[in-house]
């Protein structure tokens, strides 16, 4: 599918590296925590500060990302790919010698606008350098797995650093800066077809904006984000209580489970271009909340290890679908000059689910039970599989979605041969 250059797929391997760094940002300490809350026992609230030192880089990527992408609009990809991942490296690893909660949490923060910059960047440049539907569908399906994967080997990581001692968790960071090179003299900025006309905060008029960016429609794709992410943090959020008070199972079979819905999300991931050969996008919607709404109903009625690692696959592959689907929507109906805030909002829900996610599921567990909550939950998200269908059948939502988009010949051959910076 590409062509066969070396610095094509550097350039490929640079933007995957860039994106994985993205799932690093809660993974790589979440072993530490125990020996964290323990250090900082004497700090009043230690409980709920040592919490925010795990989740608080997901509320800054949800905060950060929209004004990312309309820093990487105005000012260029490259730039800010390379400034964000110079923080992300310096706020990230900063935690081995910070010695108080408040500077902790401080450099948490700022490492979570670094992520939205990496992530919010490396994902506009995908669609920037492949013009060619299939090939740029490919390259978001490697993002996927690539994040999906980094997730376990970052956890694993993150887990023996901790057994050094808490600090030395926080070094795992530190591998950011061998991505500076390959952002220096692999990637370079792309030219973009710029309307003046078409982006507002160049002539003020956001009736032009209005015109240009089909804001109804990105509305519903942050909506599929932030749903699909609130959903999919249920398993590492809820699936542990479930199976220990349900089926008794130890750390070591809570740890496998998971597992297997982190490899089938990544298997559908690298099939998506695949997938979209055969389906529009939102088909793919509803195919990806349906699998999630089996999963669930599946785990629901599990009283058994393998009934749970059973939904767990089924849920696991409806997630794989997800990022590489709205980010191909993105990409297929966003002026190219306004990708990187269409993105960057993209980015904001995504985290924002994230983050959401413990929020709200936590209260409707103790209320309703770990089951039944599972078992409401497939219910909602089959309802919704069938209202994208419906959306689909009757062509309401966009005008590409049920056929191929747009195809460039020469694709990647014709942008990533141009002259590094």
């Amino acid at each position: 599918m590409f062509r066969s250059d070396t610095n094509t797929y550097l350039i490929i391997g640079t933007l995957l590296l860039a994106s994985a760094l993205t799932i690093m940002v809660d993974n790589a300490i979440t072993s530490a925590l125990p020996a964290i809350r323990s250090h900082f026992a004497s700090v009043e609230n230690a409980e709920l500060l040592v919490r925010l030192v795990l989740v608080l880089p997901s509320l800054f990527v949800a905060l950060g990302a929209p004004i990312m992408g309309v820093l990487i609009d105005r000012f260029g990809r490259k730039p800010i790919l390379g400034v964000s991942t110079g923080l992300y490296g310096i706020a990230g690893s900063a935690g081995y010698v910070l010695d108080t909660l408040p500077t902790l949490l401080a450099s948490r923060a700022l490492l979570g606008i670094g992520t939205a910059g990496v992530f919010v960047t490396a994902t506009t440049l995908i669609s920037d350098y492949f013009p060619n539907e299939d090939q740029r569908n490919t390259v978001f399906g490697w993002q996927g797995a690539f994040t999906t994967f980094g997730g376990t080997v970052f956890l694993v990581v993150g887990g023996v650093l901790a057994s050094i001692g808490w600090r030395f968790s926080f070094l795992i960071y530190v591998g950011a800066f061998a991505l500076m090179p390959l952002i220096v003299f692999v990637l370079y900025e792309p030219e973009r077809a710029v309307d003046d006309s078409s982006t507002f905060t160049r002539n003020g008029s956001m009736r032009q904006l209005v015109k240009q960016v089909p804001l109804g429609q990105l509305a519903l794709i942050y909506a599929c984000a932030l749903v699909g992410m609130i959903v999919f943090f249920m398993v590492p959020v809820e699936v542990p209580f479930y199976l220990t008070e349900g089926v008794n199972a130890g750390s070591i079979i809570i740890g496998v489970a998971i597992g297997v819905s982190t490899l089938f999300s990544a298997i559908l991931s690298t099939q998506y271009t695949r997938i979209r050969t055969r389906l529009g996008i939102v088909p793919i919607v509803a195919l990806m909340f349906s699998l999630l709404g089996v999963g669930f109903g599946i785990i629901s009625l599990g009283h058994t290890v393998w009934t749970v690692m059973l939904g767990l696959a089924v849920a696991g592959a409806g997630v794989g679908l997800l990022a590489p689907n709205l980010n191909a929507w993105v990409a297929n109906d966003i002026p190219e000059d306004m990708r990187g805030r269409a993105f960057g909002g993209l980015t904001g829900a995504i985290f924002l689910g994230q983050f959401l996610s413990p929020l709200i599921s936590s209260p409707i567990s103790a209320r309703l039970g770990l089951r039944l909550t599972f078992r409401v939950g497939g219910i909602v998200l089959i309802g919704l599989s069938i209202v994208f269908l419906a959306l689909s059948s009757r062509g309401r939502v966009g005008n590409q979605l049920t056929e191929g988009g747009e195809q460039d010949d020469e694709g990647i051959d014709s942008s990533v041969s141009k002259d590094v910076d």
